[in-house]
C-alpha cells in the first residue's frame, strides 16, 4: 500500500514538473527554446533555471540567458532587474526598425524653344556730372536653344538702353544702346565653339525712338 502511495506521489510530481516545463517551453523566447525544459518555474535565478538541463547543455543555456539579459540592459534605460522581474518570456527586445528617408525627386525641364524675355524695367539714374542731366535705363535678356544637324546652339542676348534727359525740362539728349550676345555651339563630335560679341551705339535725339519698350525696335537700332 505504501509503495502504491509512493508511486502515485512520484507520478504526480512528474506530472506537475512536466506541466511546468511545458508552460515554460511555450513562453520561452525562440533563442533559448531548444534548451528547455530547464527548471521548476518561471521565477528564480539563472542557476535555478539551468538546474534541470543536461550537464553538456548547461553552459549553453547559461550563456544564452546572460546574453539575453545584456541585450535587455542595453536597450532599456532602466537599471538591470533580477531574472524574474525582467519577465524575459514576454519582454524580448525587438530588433530596431530601419529608418527610411523619403525624398522627393526633383525634375527639371529643358526648353528647346525661345525663352520669354524678362519684362523691361525702367530705372531713374542721376547722371551728367553736374550738367543737369538724368538717365532712364532699360534692360532685357533673351535666351534660346536650337538643335540642328550640326549640333546644338545656345544663345543668350542682353540689351541695355540708356536715355539721357535734361533735368529742368525733360528734353531728350541722347540714347545709348549696349548689346551683348553669347553663343555656345556643341557639335556632334563633341567640339564646343563659344562666340561673344558686344556693341555700344549712341543715337541722336532725332533718330531715337519715342518708346524704348519695343524690343524689336531696340534690337534694330
Amino acid at each position: 500500500m505504501a509503495s502504491m502511495l509512493g508511486g502515485m506521489g512520484d507520478a504526480m510530481k512528474e506530472q506537475a514538473k512536466k506541466k511546468i516545463e511545458d508552460e515554460m517551453a511555450e513562453k520561452a523566447p525562440a533563442s533559448i527554446k531548444p534548451f528547455f525544459p530547464c527548471c521548476g518555474g518561471p521565477v528564480g535565478t539563472t542557476e535555478k533555471c539551468i538546474c534541470m538541463v543536461p550537464a553538456d547543455q548547461q553552459e549553453q543555456v547559461k550563456s544564452a540567458i546572460e546574453k539575453l539579459q545584456e541585450v535587455s540592459m542595453q536597450t532599456s534605460p532602466r537599471p538591470a532587474l533580477s531574472f524574474d522581474e525582467q519577465n524575459l518570456w514576454t519582454a524580448i527586445p525587438e530588433s530596431p526598425k530601419k529608418r527610411q528617408k523619403v525624398g522627393t525627386a526633383e525634375s527639371s525641364k529643358e526648353n528647346q524653344a525661345l525663352v520669354a524675355s524678362e519684362p523691361a524695367q525702367d530705372a531713374l539714374v542721376a547722371r551728367g556730372g553736374g550738367r543737369g542731366l538724368k538717365a532712364v535705363q532699360n534692360a532685357r535678356e533673351q535666351s534660346s536653344t536650337k538643335s540642328g544637324p550640326d549640333g546644338t546652339t545656345e544663345t543668350k542676348k542682353s540689351v541695355k538702353e540708356q536715355r539721357l534727359f535734361r533735368a529742368h525740362n525733360n528734353a531728350h539728349v541722347e540714347t545709348k544702346v549696349m548689346s551683348e550676345q553669347k553663343r555656345k555651339t556643341t557639335k556632334k563630335d563633341g567640339t564646343v565653339v563659344i562666340t561673344e560679341s558686344k556693341s555700344i551705339r549712341k543715337v541722336p535725339p532725332s533718330r531715337a525712338p519715342k518708346s524704348c519698350t519695343n524690343e524689336r525696335r531696340v534690337c534694330e537700332i
